[in-house]
């Protein structure tokens, strides 16, 4: 699709006045409109950068947070949780191709600002520490999940070959309080497998 035809198709679909409209309130909360293109808006106040983006192959709209200055930016699911209001809407992006859907997106958008946000919110200079020291903590849970997960594999696969030193080689990786008893047990069992072979285990 050529952008001239790209840009008529985006226009129809008025992105930019439906927010702009729909998110007039923020100008109570200290924030303006800095940008405004057929893909993005942004609103800025002295603490925050919030940035509305409607994807331009998959028609997704989603919300950004983003300190002034910085590159890091933290979704709204991000910030949902950080204020305890998962449940609040269910994790997914919306998808709007239509004028309709653009309206419907961004209406639920805005209620789920205006009904859950305090303007507050955005001039409290922590919060963007808040939102990275959750997202560094969310990061360690997935590795560490990862880590257990690899673990477990490798631990079946040794156990099935009875290669009782490669059993005890897969439990180096994590601690002992996170596996099962019957993880345990195979490892010990290894051991002693090896110790009547005469073979040290360190």
């Amino acid at each position: 699709m050529d952008a001239t035809k790209l840009n008529k198709d985006r226009n129809l679909l008025f992105f930019i006045d439906t927010v702009v409209f729909h998110f007039s309130f923020l100008k109570n909360w200290g924030f303006s409109c800095v940008e405004k293109n057929l893909f993005n808006v942004k609103f800025q106040s002295k603490n925050c950068m919030i940035i509305f983006y409607h994807d331009e192959r998959s028609y997704e709209i989603e919300v950004k947070f983003q300190k002034p200055e910085q590159i890091e930016d933290y979704s709204i699911f991000e910030l949902l949780k950080l204020l305890k209001l998962n449940n609040v809407v269910e994790e997914r992006l919306f998808v709007a191709s239509s004028f309709e859907n653009v309206v419907h997106g961004v209406k639920l958008l805005s209620n789920i600002f205006q009904n859950n946000f305090k303007k507050c919110i955005f001039k409290d200079i922590n919060l963007f520490i808040q939102l990275h020291n959750q997202r560094v903590e969310i990061n360690k849970i997935y590795y560490k999940k990862m880590e257990i997960e690899k673990f477990r594999l490798c631990l079946q696969k040794a156990w099935d070959k009875k290669d009782y030193k490669l059993v005890i080689e897969s439990a180096k990786t994590i601690n002992e309080k996170d596996m099962f008893q019957s993880e345990i047990a195979k490892i010990c069992y290894a051991r002693n497998k090896i110790k009547e072979h005469g073979v040290m285990v360190l």
